[in-house]
């Protein structure tokens, strides 16, 4: 039932410092932070665009970007935050089943 649809719109982000273009691997939004976090990365298996993690505050068309890097191998494809121990972590899960977790509040 596509009548119920409405047209789509384009967003495009600026990422900093990005010289080339880059896919959504995932989006999540974060409702303590108020924002949402972005996985984005190359489009193609053998490209060579690294992964990144960005927030997006939902209404500009600029992110911050994070520090945190990721092992050439590694192919994330989602992302959610969760607490543990009192503290915010963001958990990144991999194509090829491993994972990462890193401390929400390093940036």
């Amino acid at each position: 039932m596509t009548t119920a649809l409405s047209a789509p719109s384009v967003l495009v982000l600026r990422i900093p410092q990005s010289k080339v273009r880059q896919g959504i691997r995932d989006i999540s939004y974060d409702a303590q932070a108020g924002n949402f976090l972005i996985q984005i990365g190359r489009s193609l298996s053998q490209g060579d665009e690294p992964f990144q993690l960005c927030a997006w505050d939902g209404s500009s068309d600029r992110v911050t970007l994070s520090d945190l890097t990721f092992h050439r191998s590694m192919k994330p494809e989602g992302l959610t935050t969760f607490s543990s121990g009192g503290k915010k972590q963001i958990l990144v899960v991999d194509d090829r089943g491993g994972y990462a977790v890193f401390d929400a509040h390093r940036w």
